[in-house]
Parts: structure tokens; sequence; C-alpha cells
């Protein structure tokens, strides 16, 4: 059986108010879904609050009379409420302070300290990405820090893949002069 079609199964146990295979289907995709909200929002303890918020969103939307929909893309129906919470997020608040700029310093949360380790493989890249402009950052972040296709980030985006495709070069492009910039100064 496919990975997807596992997820799938676990998502209808879940939606008959099976909490067990909600669980698991939260493991699966708690650390991908905090990465993505963390580099959007740039704040650990926020990027924990909104995960816990897309999770609960999740379930609420399984357990509710709308369950009868069929989730066609699993990954992307997670993402998206992902996106919606940061969305909102940005909606509210002011903007937050960078993450701390020395990453040789052991971030905080127990849970995810090898994750973020890797995560922020150099101060360079994470400041580039935050002076992108939103979608570049989203493009950015989807593609290649939490390795998805081209169709995923197009279905997540609500745009076409050739748009992603364009977007991704854009950025890339833009984070080459960024980068370039710091290694010129």
């Amino acid at each position: 059986m496919n990975p997807q079609a596992n997820v799938s199964k676990l998502l209808a146990l879940a939606a008959e108010g099976d909490r067990y295979s909600f669980g698991e289907f939260y493991q699966l995709h708690l650390n991908e879904i905090y990465r993505y909200i963390l580099f959007r929002v740039n704040d650990h303890n926020e990027a924990e609050d909104l995960t816990a918020k897309v999770f609960l969103d999740a379930w609420e939307s399984l357990t509710s009379a709308r369950r009868g929909q069929k989730i066609k893309n699993i990954r992307a129906w997670i993402y998206r409420i992902a996106r919606n919470k940061v969305t909102d997020y940005h909606r509210t608040k002011k903007p937050q302070e960078p993450i701390d700029d020395n990453p040789d310093k052991k971030l905080q949360g127990s849970w995810l300290e090898r994750e973020l380790d890797d995560l922020f493989i150099s101060r360079t890249l994470a400041q580039g990405v935050r002076q992108l402009q939103e979608n570049y950052q989203e493009v950015i972040i989807l593609r290649f820090i939490n390795q998805m296709s081209h169709a995923e980030v197009a279905e997540i985006m609500n745009i076409t893949e050739s748009h992603v495709r364009v977007l991704q070069y854009r950025a890339l492009h833009k984070m080459r002069e960024l980068v370039s910039e710091v290694s010129n100064e």
C-alpha cells in the first residue's frame, strides 16, 4: 500500500473519531508543518502555537459535519490550513524580532532541536529567505526546505505549476543577489 493510501486510511479513521489514528497522522506531518510555519513567522513560540492550531483545525474539520467531503491531496490540505493560519497571523500581529542570529547557539524546543539545527544550515540563507517577498519565501520553503514537488506547491498556493516554476526561478535569482551582496560586504 502506498504512503498516501495509508495516510488516507488514518484520516478516514480519524474522521470517525479515532484519536489514535489522528495522532499517527499528526506525528507524520508535525515536523514539516512546524518548519514551514517557523520560516513564515520567524518566532519559535508563535510557530509552536500556530502548529497546534493547524492540527486542532484539521481534527475539527475531520470530525465535523463537513467530513463527507473527500480530501484529494492530504499533504496539500494540511499545508493549506497552515498557510491560512500564517496569513491570519500576519494580518493580526506586528512584525517579530528575527530568530537568534547566532546559528551555533542551541535552539530551544527539545522535540525539534535536531531538525532546527539542520534547518539553519547557514545564517546567510535564513536571513536571505526572510528578505524575500512573501510568495518567494513560500516557494523556497515548500520546494527546498520541505522538499515538495512543483505540483504539490501549486496545489497549496492555488496557482499553476508553471507559475510555481517562475516564482522559484525569480526567488532563487533574488537569493543569489542577496547572498552575493552579503559576500561582498
